[in-house]
């Protein structure tokens, strides 16, 4: 959390916001540190509802993927199937019509 721009503007200027990741046991961390923030398990991408794979390395979650060869190169890795939802679709259904931050890490499909 040290290096989270989101956990700095929560914690130190009263920001709200929603959180999206294909990691789902990240939720436990938002639930116990990030009272203002409400996390999503969802793989985001280009189409909504579909059953995704996605790859997550064991010694560098950062590094996970829905792209197996991605995976691999970065040795031992687990699979799990996620959720998607494009990001449209996830504003519209928090209601969110603006919003005044998006932060937005890449990963290899």
């Amino acid at each position: 959390m040290k290096l989270s721009n989101t956990c700095y503007l929560e914690k130190h200027l009263d920001w709200s916001g929603i959180a999206v990741d294909a990691i789902c046991d990240y939720k436990k961390g938002y639930l116990l540190h990030r009272k203002n923030t409400k996390f999503h398990c969802f793989f985001v991408t280009d189409k909504s509802d579909q059953e995704m794979d996605f790859y997550t390395t064991f010694f560098a979650k950062r590094t996970s993927s829905g792209n197996l060869d991605f995976a691999k190169k970065h040795g031992l890795y687990s699979k799990a199937k996620v959720r998607s939802i494009t990001l449209n679709d996830l504003l519209e259904r928090e209601g969110i019509s603006q919003f005044d931050f998006l932060s937005i890490s890449k990963t290899n499909l």
